[in-house]
C-alpha cells in the first residue's frame, strides 16, 4: 500500500512449487509499479508484504512488512552537452534553442513550485584527467547560477578562466541568426580576427541602445563586454532583468552548485575510459556528456564531493537507480530501474 491506498499488487495470487517436501525455500519478488508522485525521502514510505497458503498448515502465514527504498519525485530539466565547448564552463547559444528552452522553462517551473530545492548539477566528458573534470563540471553548474541570479561577479572569472573566442563567436552568431541582432562574427573558429572584431563592435553597439550599457565599442571582448554577453542571454531566456533568487540547496553545494565531472555519463558505460588517444581533443567525441542537469525536490539526497574517483550514486543521491525523474519540459516521468527487493 501506499500510506491508506493499496497498491495494484495487492491481493494478486501467484503459485509457487518449491522443490523438495520438506526445508524451506525464498522467493524473490520483483515489483513493476511506479510509486506515486510527491513521495520523498523524508515522507511515508510505501510497504509490501505477501500472505502464504499451504494445504497442509493450519493457518495462513504473513510475512514482515518490506518498506521500499524510496527516494522520491525529481523534476528536473538540462541544459545539454550543445551548449558546452570542449573545455569551456560557459554556455552558449545555439541553433536548436536548447539553453534559452531550458532557462526559460526553469524560470517558469520554479515560480510556481518554491518550496522544492534547485540543485545545478554539472558534468563533463570523459576526456581530460578527473580532478579538472570536477573542476569544469563545478564551473559549468555556477556560469548556470550566474545566468540566473545575475551574478556578474561570479560571471567574470568564470569568463576569465574558463572560456574561449569560440563561445562568443557563436553566442554572437545566434544572436545574429535566432534574436535579431547584426553582430555576425563569421564562421565560428576559434580564431580572434578582423571579421569577429567587427562582429564584437557591432555587438558591444547594440548591447548599449537594446540593455542600456557603456560598454567601448573597440572590438575587444573584454569583462564588461563579457557582461553584456551575460545581460543579452538573460534578455532572451529569463523574464526578470533582476536575479531570481531562487530556493537553492545549500548543504554540501557551493550555492547550489555540484561536480560530478565525468560521472554520470548518459549512457553509463564505464569502459569508455579506455577510448584511443586520437580523440582526446575532439571536439565532437562525447558531447552529450557536457551538460548541467537542473534538478528540483523536496527532499536533500546525498552529495559527497568527488575529486579522483568518479562518483556513485551512493555519493550523488539524485541518480540513485530508484529515483524518479519527471522532465519538466515534457511532463513524462522515467523510473530509472524497477524496484527488486527480496522477502
Amino acid at each position: 500500500k501506499f500510506g491508506d491506498s493499496p497498491a495494484r499488487t495487492a491481493g494478486k495470487k501467484v503459485e509457487v512449487f518449491l522443490n523438495g517436501t520438506e526445508g524451506s525455500g525464498k522467493l524473490r519478488l520483483a515489483i513493476n509499479e511506479d510509486l506515486p508522485g510527491g513521495y520523498e525521502e523524508t515522507e511515508e514510505k510505501a510497504e509490501y508484504w505477501f500472505t502464504a497458503e499451504h494445504w497442509d498448515a493450519s493457518e495462513l502465514y504473513t510475512s514482515e512488512k518490506v518498506f521500499l527504498p524510496n527516494s522520491g519525485l525529481v523534476h528536473y530539466l538540462s541544459v545539454p552537452g550543445a551548449c558546452f565547448h570542449l573545455g569551456s564552463a560557459i554556455p552558449v547559444l545555439e541553433s536548436q534553442g536548447y539553453l534559452k528552452a531550458a532557462l526559460s522553462g526553469l524560470s517558469d517551473f520554479s515560480s510556481k513550485n518554491s518550496e522544492l530545492q534547485l540543485t545545478l548539477l554539472g558534468h563533463t566528458d570523459i576526456s581530460g584527467e578527473l580532478s579538472l573534470n570536477f573542476e569544469i563540471g563545478l564551473e559549468r553548474a555556477q556560469a548556470v547560477y550566474a545566468i540566473l541570479e545575475n551574478d556578474e561577479t561570479l560571471w567574470k572569472a568564470l569568463v576569465k578562466k574558463r572560456s574561449g573566442v569560440k563561445d562568443y563567436q557563436q553566442i554572437l552568431t545566434n544572436l545574429t541568426l535566432q534574436e535579431g541582432w547584426d553582430c555576425d562574427p563569421g564562421t565560428p573558429d576559434g580564431k580572434d580576427g578582423p571579421k569577429t572584431q567587427e562582429g564584437v563592435k557591432d555587438f558591444q553597439v547594440q548591447a548599449n541602445e537594446k540593455l542600456g550599457l557603456n560598454l567601448a565599442v573597440d572590438g575587444k571582448m573584454g569583462p564588461n563586454t563579457w557582461v553584456g554577453i551575460l545581460l543579452a542571454i538573460r534578455s532572451i531566456t529569463i523574464s526578470s532583468a533582476e536575479a531570481l533568487g531562487l530556493n537553492y540547496r545549500s548543504s554540501d553545494t557551493e550555492k547550489g552548485c555540484f561536480s560530478c565531472g565525468e560521472s554520470f555519463t548518459l549512457d553509463q558505460v564505464k569502459e569508455k575510459r579506455e577510448k584511443p588517444a586520437q580523440f582526446e581533443n575532439d571536439e565532437n567525441f562525447e558531447a552529450e556528456d557536457r551538460r548541467v542537469d537542473i534538478v528540483f525536490s523536496k527532499a536533500s539526497s546525498k552529495l559527497q564531493k568527488g575529486t579522483d574517483v568518479t562518483l556513485t550514486a551512493k555519493q550523488c543521491g539524485y541518480y540513485s537507480k530508484s529515483k524518479k525523474w519527471s522532465s519538466i519540459s515534457s511532463e513524462s516521468s522515467n523510473s530509472l530501474e524497477d524496484f527488486v527487493f527480496s522477502l
